[in-house]
C-alpha cells in the first residue's frame, strides 16, 4: 500500500471553514497540523503510553533498588576495613614503641558509638576517635554504630587474639588474627 503525501497551505479546510494552516492530504483523510483543530488523544493512546509507563517502572525500580543494595554493602565494607586497619595501626605502633601490645577495650554493649570512641583511651593516651582523620568513628550506611568485639582467647585486649567488626544492619563481619 503506498501513502502519497502532498502539503498545501490552504486559506481554508473543507472540515474546519476560516482556519489556515498546512494540511497533509493522504488518500484516506486529511491531517491538520494548525493550531486548534482536532486535538486530543485517544483512550488507546493513552492507555498505551500508560502502559509503556509502567512497563519501563517495573524494569527501572528494581535496578535502582539492587544498585542502591550493593552500594550501601561496598560502603559498610570500606567502612569496616578502614576501622580494621586504624586499629591494626594502632597495634603496631603499640609494638614499634614496646609499649603493651593491646586492641581498644571492647564496648559494654559491643556497639561503637561516639560516647565509646570519645572516652576509650589507648596505650599512647589518645582516644579511639583519634585514629580517623575526620577525629570520630565512622557508622555505617544506616548511621548505625558498627560491633565491636576482642576474639575469646585473652581475657584482657593484650591477651586477645584478634578482633571481629561486624555490620549489624547488612550482616557483614570482619575478624582480623595478626
Amino acid at each position: 500500500m503506498m501513502l502519497i503525501i502532498d502539503f498545501k497551505k490552504l486559506e481554508t479546510s473543507p472540515k474546519a471553514p476560516g482556519r489556515t494552516g498546512f494540511y497533509m492530504w493522504t488518500r484516506f483523510k486529511p491531517l491538520c497540523f494548525s493550531k486548534g483543530s482536532f486535538g486530543g488523544f485517544t483512550l488507546l493512546e493513552l492507555v498505551v503510553t500508560v502502559s509503556i509507563m509502567a512497563t519501563l517502572a517495573a524494569v527501572v525500580i528494581p535496578t535502582y533498588l539492587k544498585s542502591q543494595s550493593d552500594a550501601q554493602l561496598r560502603t559498610s565494607q570500606a567502612n569496616m576495613i578502614n576501622i580494621k586497619q586504624a586499629f591494626i595501626n594502632n597495634f603496631y605502633y603499640s609494638v614499634i614503641d614496646q609499649s603493651k601490645q593491646d586492641y581498644p577495650d571492647e564496648p559494654s554493649n559491643n556497639q561503637m558509638t561516639y560516647n565509646w570512641a570519645n572516652n576509650t583511651t589507648l596505650y599512647n593516651g589518645n582516644t579511639v576517635s583519634g585514629l580517623f582523620s575526620g577525629g570520630q568513628i565512622i557508622y555505617n550506611p544506616y548511621e548505625n554504630p558498627y560491633l565491636y568485639a576482642l576474639l575469646p582467647t585473652g581475657s584482657t585486649p593484650a591477651n586477645a587474639d584478634g578482633f571481629v567488626i561486624e555490620d549489624p544492619d547488612i550482616g557483614f563481619i570482619m575478624e582480623f588474627k595478626p
